[in-house]
C-alpha cells in the first residue's frame, strides 16, 4: 500500500486506484477510478451505470529513462 501512494505522489494523480505495476521493457502501470454517480443526458435522472469500460492504454512521460503506460 506505501508504494502505492509514493507511485500515486510521483504521478500527481488523485482520488485513483493502482491495481497494479509491472517492470517489463517500459513501465506498466494499471489504474482504476472509483466509481460516482452520474447525470444521465436524456432523462437527467442521477446514474452509476456508465456507457463503455474499455480499457485505455496512454503514455506517460519516462521514468528513469524507460518508457512508461498507464492502463
Amino acid at each position: 500500500m506505501h508504494t502505492n501512494n509514493c507511485i500515486k505522489n510521483l504521478l500527481g494523480f488523485k482520488d485513483v486506484i493502482i491495481t497494479k505495476v509491472l517492470d517489463n521493457v517500459c513501465y506498466e502501470i494499471y489504474l482504476e477510478m472509483k466509481k460516482k454517480p452520474h447525470t444521465c443526458p436524456r432523462c437527467n435522472s442521477e446514474t452509476r451505470r456508465v456507457h463503455d469500460y474499455r480499457i485505455q492504454r496512454v503514455k506517460h512521460l519516462p521514468f528513469f529513462l524507460k518508457p512508461t503506460v498507464l492502463i
